[in-house]
């Protein structure tokens, strides 16, 4: 993720992001990441949660892990200058294409 510069101690950080998975009843994993805005975002909280299938590879585990980081990142950058870069684009991947 180029819009984002990470670092060690989270002190340092302007947004603290927690991720914490567990076993669903499924059989899958249930992942739940948590935004802290620190500093200028301190107000700024959130909490995103999907579920990686059972069947679903490590590489689609950490495809869909960097989706739901970039969801929950934008409302932190759309107030930076990095702001001004940001594209957001839709793709529908639904197997129901008929309308």
């Amino acid at each position: 993720m180029k819009m984002v510069n990470f670092v060690r101690d989270r002190f340092d950080a302007d947004v603290h992001v927690m991720v914490n998975m567990q076993n669903s009843s499924s059989g899958g994993l249930q992942a739940q990441v948590n935004f802290k805005g620190q500093k200028k975002f301190q107000t700024v909280t959130d909490t995103l949660t999907y579920f990686n299938d059972p069947t679903s590879t490590e590489d689609d585990q950490r495809k869909k892990l960097v989706q739901y980081l970039k969801l929950g990142l934008v409302q932190y950058i759309s107030k930076t200058a990095a702001g001004t870069n940001l594209q957001i684009t839709y793709s529908d991947n639904s197997k129901d294409s008929a309308t």
